[in-house]
């Protein structure tokens, strides 16, 4: 312990340096962990799609590539410009005016033409 504190007070940047590095992969960890153990869980794969859902959401869901959807729902952006949040289905209708169920029809068949290649 003494010569880690000896390390720290004659090198205090490079110390400072690889503190914040490894905070920084902590962080990065951190988050792959909560993503790899959200998504694996069956209750999150391939779910029926709602109104509430992102095209990310969707994307992850059923393992197909979240661009690719947005562009066929039609997305050129992938936030509001207003809220600054990824636009949900009920904001992708509410946007162009149409009910939600079509928007979800769109996604369905963006997921039929998809997964069922794979």
């Amino acid at each position: 312990m003494q010569r880690w504190l000896a390390i720290f007070r004659h090198h205090p940047l490079i110390s400072l340096a690889l503190a914040l590095a490894l905070a920084l992969v902590l962080v990065f960890a951190t988050g792959f962990v909560r993503h790899a153990i959200y998504w694996s869980d069956a209750a999150h794969q391939a779910q029926p799609i709602e109104g509430w859902m992102t095209p990310r959401y969707i994307a992850n869901s059923w393992h197909v590539d979240g661009h690719a959807l947005a562009q066929h729902l039609g997305i050129t952006e992938h936030t509001d410009e207003h809220t600054g949040k990824r636009p949900t289905l009920q904001d992708i209708a509410d946007n162009r005016g149409l009910p939600v169920e079509e928007i979800i029809a769109i996604a369905q068949d963006y997921l039929a033409a998809h997964t069922s290649a794979k």
